[in-house]
């Protein structure tokens, strides 16, 4: 089983106009998601920034 890490960066709201039903494909099945964009409430120190998207 693969693990994933994850990281809580802070509140956050969700932009509601991003929101979209999407299909996913995996290992020949479709799931259906839903994606959307969320806002942090207060910016990511940039040295965290850093490490997350270096990583």
């Amino acid at each position: 089983m693969e693990r994933l890490n994850f990281y809580y960066l802070g509140p956050v709201r969700v932009d509601p106009l991003s929101a979209q039903n999407e299909k996913l494909l995996d290992k020949g099945k479709t799931y259906s998601v839903v994606t959307m964009n969320m806002v942090l409430e207060q910016p990511v120190q940039y040295g965290i920034y850093h490490y997350l998207v270096e990583e």
